[in-house]
């Protein structure tokens, strides 16, 4: 059998996969956003955020915030940070988790007129993924320091009622 130099093994693609479990869906509403200049805007998270999944579940603390940035190109670039609240078997005592994501955001001028005049955007209007990490001291939840999450928006509103809403999956 003949061994493939790296350069032909390249050529010849991938030589393992990606798998994704499902982890969560997080939603999290918008307060008004402040407006930096033309090319940074912050946006803070409502108080009624959420996050559940099938082995999880709990609420976005304050402060949370997104410093979204624009590229000279348009591209958005996304930077998050907030803290998780998680349930835990005690009452009343939450595992804290803080969570931070990058991201990237593609959106064409007629999309975003389309978002600007209030309308609810899906996956499908536009190319919108984040890449959450996750840390934590609380022994239930460790397993998330673990790991390399991956998400995609699932629902985008601007105006009244805004929010973000995203998919997010374990990196396997």
């Amino acid at each position: 059998m003949a061994v493939l130099s790296d350069q032909d093994a390249a050529r010849t693609g991938p030589v393992t996969t990606i798998g994704m479990d499902y982890l969560m869906t997080l939603h999290a509403p918008g307060d008004p956003p402040l407006v930096i200049d033309p090319a940074l805007t912050i946006y803070r998270t409502g108080a009624d955020g959420w996050v559940a999944g099938p082995r999880l579940k709990g609420r976005i603390l304050q402060p949370a915030c997104d410093w979204l940035q624009v590229t000279p190109q348009g591209v958005l670039k996304v930077d998050v940070r907030m803290t998780l609240a998680l349930e835990t078997a005690i009452p009343d005592e939450p595992a804290l988790v803080y969570v931070t994501y990058g991201g990237v955001v593609d959106m064409q001028p007629a999309i975003f007129a389309r978002l600007q005049q209030g309308e609810r955007l899906t996956a499908a209007d536009l190319y919108f993924v984040i890449t959450p990490t996750f840390r934590t001291a609380q022994a239930d939840y460790l397993w998330l320091n673990r790991l390399q999450a991956v998400g995609r928006m699932s629902g985008l509103q601007f105006g009244v009622g805004s929010f973000v809403r995203y998919e997010i999956f374990a990196v396997t």
